[in-house]
């Protein structure tokens, strides 16, 4: 842990590239808009092409949320969509949303009340594509 910024749980690191550049670091505290600009730049680096993603401008606010968060996401074209939210150990927490959705800018909301602060994934799906952002529960 000492070569990515010093000791501390939980620990989070995006490395990327060829030289494992160290695009974020961060200790017990999680900035998630830092943290998805890091992903993104290592991804860029890294060359992996996103074309083949399901939505286009994926967002979730606000992040961290208390008790309501809302994802926000273009579709290329109608879709029978889910919306599941996982923990960190790939556990489901809550099936957020299921059903046909138009082209264009969608949002659905999400109820975090009862949700343990954490870190979490919102998977967003068709069946053979999926996308994925970060959610962080906070109170």
């Amino acid at each position: 842990m000492a070569d990515y910024g010093g000791n501390g749980m939980p620990k989070i690191v995006v490395i990327g590239g060829g030289a494992h550049t160290v695009f974020y670091t961060a200790n017990d505290v999680v900035d998630a808009t830092a943290l998805q600009n890091a992903i993104d730049d290592a991804i860029d680096v890294a060359g992996i092409s996103e074309q083949n993603k399901l939505a286009s401008s994926l967002s979730v606010s606000p992040n961290p949320s208390s008790d309501q968060a809302k994802l926000k996401f273009n579709l290329a074209g109608n879709s029978n969509i889910s919306i599941q939210l996982f923990n960190l150990q790939g556990k489901l927490v809550q099936k957020v949303f299921s059903g046909n959705l138009s082209n264009g800018e969608n949002l659905i909301e999400m109820n975090t009340l009862k949700i343990a602060p954490g870190t979490y994934l919102v998977k967003l799906s068709n069946g053979s594509k999926s996308d994925f952002i970060n959610l962080v529960v906070a109170r």
